[in-house]
């Protein structure tokens, strides 16, 4: 087991209603397992950027369509001694992901005028996602309503 973090800096959300299909680049940020990973989210963190008062209602939601070549990112690793990490981050694609009409994984609303939210995962009630297909296989980090810029990360241990 391996700790890793894929960030996002100064991206604007695009408020996404569930069921949306092909997510603009950079309107969203997702992670991305493969047949050979699982992750657990063990941490979300959304600061905000925006130049005024604006309320951002962000959500955590799995996709039905995968994103069609992401523009992967590697995750970084926490311990610089850990092997690369399988599976990927983005937020673009050729074709970007279709969000899931199912329950938001992670909902929380805030002022993106400089507010933050930090969530971190109770024990055994991480995030999980494993496999390549949808829809267990890519989470998606994006805006429900608002759109205030952010900068994001996601903390994952990928097993």
């Amino acid at each position: 087991m391996a700790y890793y973090t894929s960030a996002a800096a100064g991206w604007t959300p695009v408020a996404h209603a569930d069921g949306a299909s092909a997510l603009a680049n950079s309107s969203y940020q997702a992670v991305r397992t493969t047949a050979a990973s699982t992750i657990r989210t063990i941490e979300i963190m959304i600061g905000g950027e925006a130049i005024s008062s604006t309320v951002n209602r962000m959500a955590l939601r799995r996709a039905s369509t995968n994103a069609t070549t992401p523009g992967d990112v590697t995750p970084a690793p926490l311990n610089t001694l850990s092997a690369a990490a399988v599976h990927r981050g983005y937020v673009t694609a050729a074709t970007g992901p279709t969000i899931a009409s199912t329950t938001h994984l992670f909902h929380v609303a805030f002022n993106a005028f400089g507010g933050v939210v930090r969530w971190i995962a109770q024990p055994n009630e991480e995030i999980w996602a494993t496999a390549a297909t949808a829809p267990n296989g890519e989470l998606i980090l994006d805006s429900i309503s608002g759109t205030g810029v952010v900068t994001t990360h996601l903390i994952m241990e990928e097993m």
